[in-house]
């Protein structure tokens, strides 16, 4: 409630409005491997429209702040395309502080197969020969995937 006081000391009559604070609008949250549930530290986190980027940090957290409300979206990405990629993504409406956790999962090629990248390690070319066991090797073609005796 207030009440104004003039400066001959009359009193305004008693007057009460209701204060709504807001929280500015933001977005935070943390990204995980879907698989393990491990948080995923050093992960590239972008906004858009905006083209805003975070990169999360050693616990997977990530924070946009400063942001006008709107609908965005917001993808979290690892490594490399296709099958040797893995991606997150959503849209989320934001008018106020909004928590987004994100879970990276694979992505698949057109087959379904799935492949999981390890951090500084470059993905290796299709055409690439590979030992996988003693006296045999794994070819991988376009569309192929063969072991053969040595």
């Amino acid at each position: 409630m207030v009440q104004g006081i003039d400066a001959t000391g009359l009193k305004s009559p008693i007057a009460s409005t209701v204060v709504t604070f807001r929280e500015a609008p933001a977005l935070a949250g943390l990204v995980t491997d879907a698989l393990t549930g491990a948080a995923l530290a050093g992960i590239n986190v972008r906004l858009s429209p905006g083209d805003l980027t975070q990169v999360t940090s050693a616990t997977g957290a990530y924070s946009f702040t400063g942001i006008a409300a709107g609908t965005y979206n917001v993808t979290a990405t690892n490594g490399g395309s296709g099958c040797a990629g893995e991606v997150a993504t959503t849209e989320v409406d934001i008018d106020r502080a909004v928590p987004m956790n994100l879970m990276l999962a694979p992505e698949s090629d057109v087959y379904g197969y799935t492949c999981k990248t390890t951090p500084d390690v470059p993905f290796v070319q299709g055409t690439t020969k590979l030992s996988v066991k003693t006296g045999y090797v794994l070819t991988h073609g376009p569309g192929v995937v063969r072991e053969c005796p040595v």
